[in-house]
């Protein structure tokens, strides 16, 4: 007789996780709760944390969320001085893109 493979059903109640060595991160969290769903075949009701692990998990997400907006911003600067330079051919070489705080949001300075 040929043995039937038995699936492994996870055992139920809580699952506790304790922090991965570089400490609990968005993309750690993330992992976790997928994991959960995957084996429970459902998201979790309940995640009970610390307020320093939600403040790590948070700010890595800010973070992250930050470079990803800083490299949207340097993408269309960078396309922008292309097109402007294309614009003013051979008047001038390159253009410099300066941020000042202590102008108003409204104001444009072009010299």
């Amino acid at each position: 007789m040929q043995e039937r493979p038995t699936h492994a059903r996870p055992s139920p109640g809580p699952v506790v996780l304790s922090a991965p060595a570089e400490g609990w991160t968005s993309a750690s969290y993330q992992a976790a709760i997928e994991a959960f769903t995957r084996e429970r075949k459902r998201a979790p009701r309940t995640v009970t944390m610390h307020p320093e692990t939600l403040e790590a998990v948070v700010r890595t997400k800010v973070i992250q969320t930050e470079q990803a907006l800083i490299d949207r911003v340097d993408a269309v600067l960078e396309q922008e001085a292309q097109r402007l330079e294309h614009w003013v051919a051979g008047e001038r070489q390159s253009l410099q893109v300066c941020l000042s705080q202590e102008l108003e949001r409204g104001t444009l300075i072009l010299e």
